[in-house]
């Protein structure tokens, strides 16, 4: 905060009209580097402020704030912790961490009324989008679930009973996509191992955290 002295009665260090920075204040008094560079306290009644504005303030809440935490030994720091998963959480930090650290560090921003309307439409938009995933995972299970849309393979079969060629979870994504028009991430269908066996065959697929579905194939042999 910088000042002007508008009164220096009976006080020789401090210059009319001279401009001082403030260290530190209190209700009634600052406390400032006089002429003589010496610390003193004066009543507010000597000076007018000229500046304080929002930085001078963000600076003395700083400098608070990290002379708090020098003299506890950064304890309220120390026993905060950020969850992996809190993004989108309002939370009450000490003012020099988040200054210093979360904001400075892109891990955090102030939760203005802006920001919290951003952040409230960003989320209501996620929900949204997350309703929809949901829904179409449910609907691709229904026709999963389907006994017409059995996916169909013929494979040539040896002496021992297996398949010459074998049924892979790429080979199931694309029959669902070229047979029934149903698009299945390749990725998501739980095959262990390649299939090389005939028969009514069940595979699990996991369309969703929450839906989980069974993929129905009918291996042939081409010999019959």
């Amino acid at each position: 905060m910088l000042l002007k002295c508008i009164n220096n009665d009976l006080c020789s260090t401090l210059t009319l009209n001279k401009e001082y920075y403030v260290l530190e204040e209190s209700s009634d008094y600052y406390v400032i580097i006089d002429d003589e560079q010496n610390e003193t306290t004066c009543k507010k009644s000597r000076f007018e402020i000229i500046e304080d504005n929002e930085l001078s303030k963000k600076c003395k809440a700083t400098i608070n704030e990290l002379t708090y935490q020098l003299e506890h030994g950064f304890n309220d720091i120390k026993s905060f912790s950020i969850r992996k998963n809190s993004k989108g959480e309002i939370k009450e930090v000490p003012l020099g961490y988040a200054q210093n650290f979360l904001i400075k560090k892109n891990l955090a921003k102030e939760a203005t009324k802006q920001a919290i309307g951003e952040l409230k439409g960003k989320q209501k938009s996620e929900e949204k989008h997350a309703a929809e995933l949901l829904a179409e995972a449910k609907r691709v299970k229904e026709q999963l679930e389907k006994e017409e849309n059995r996916l169909q393979f013929t494979e040539k079969v040896g002496p021992d009973g297996r398949t010459f060629g074998s049924i892979t979870a790429k080979k199931i994504a694309e029959g669902l996509q070229k047979q029934f028009g149903i698009k299945v991430d390749k990725r998501h269908i739980e095959l262990e191992h390649p299939i090389r066996a005939i028969g009514l065959i069940e595979v699990p697929v996991k369309l969703h955290k929450e839906v989980n579905a069974q993929i129905k194939l009918n291996i042939k042999n081409s010999a019959e």
